[in-house]
């Protein structure tokens, strides 16, 4: 079973704070200000932090360090894919950032990776698909489409975007999506899908399609 995340109420109460002014300038109606759907995100990310500093047992927000915030880089490169890590890791930093400007930190942690966060802990705006696109290979879609996709899916909100951004992120053919089943998930694995990542096939790229995932 996945971890169960503590709710915002349950949070360290600068976590708590930090949400509260998220909240209070979250407006979907005003286009300059943030949407729920930003705020939502925060939220999320920050209740994974929270469970996180749980986990390596610090203690507060304001104890973590410069090595405890290359271990959350490590953490996220190897514990998730796509853009996650990299979105994730941002708002940490910009969570870090609100508390210097509080002066209830007085150095932000994350600073001493964040420039070079690519190339320590490999995140980056790529995903599986663009890393292997050719020179002349382009994406059928932009990644701002593909976000506008999540925002106007249906009834079936959770599996409708989980479903856009597996396809988004992985190459993979609806058809192929459609014939995944449980079994297909490696639920302890660093690659969620049993296969060969080389095998998935980008688009527009004429390259054999995956008719089958190896099945172990």
């Amino acid at each position: 079973m996945p971890p169960r995340y503590k709710d915002v109420d349950e949070c360290r109460r600068e976590i708590r704070q930090y949400i509260g002014q998220l909240e209070a300038g979250t407006d979907d109606s005003d286009p300059e200000r943030r949407d729920s759907k930003s705020t939502t995100r925060y939220k999320q990310d920050l209740r994974w932090y929270d469970h996180w500093l749980d986990q390596n047992d610090i203690e507060g927000v304001q104890d973590v360090t410069p090595a405890d915030a290359n271990q959350l880089g490590q953490d996220l490169s190897s514990k998730f894919h796509g853009t996650t890590p990299l979105y994730r890791w941002d708002r940490i930093y910009s969570f870090h950032e609100w508390l210097t400007r509080m002066e209830l930190m007085e150095k932000n942690p994350l600073s001493r990776w964040n420039e070079d966060k690519d190339e320590h802990f490999g995140l980056t705006k790529s995903t599986e698909q663009s890393r292997r696109l050719e020179d002349d290979e382009t994406y059928a879609v932009s990644q701002t489409e593909i976000r506008q996709m999540e925002e106007n899916v249906g009834r079936s909100r959770v599996r409708d975007q989980l479903i856009i951004r597996l396809l988004w992120q992985t190459g993979m053919r609806r058809g192929e999506a459609s014939r995944l089943t449980l079994y297909d998930l490696e639920r302890d694995s660093p690659s969620p899908v049993r296969g060969d990542p080389a095998s998935l096939p980008t688009r527009r790229t004429g390259r054999p399609p995956l008719h089958h995932l190896d099945r172990r």
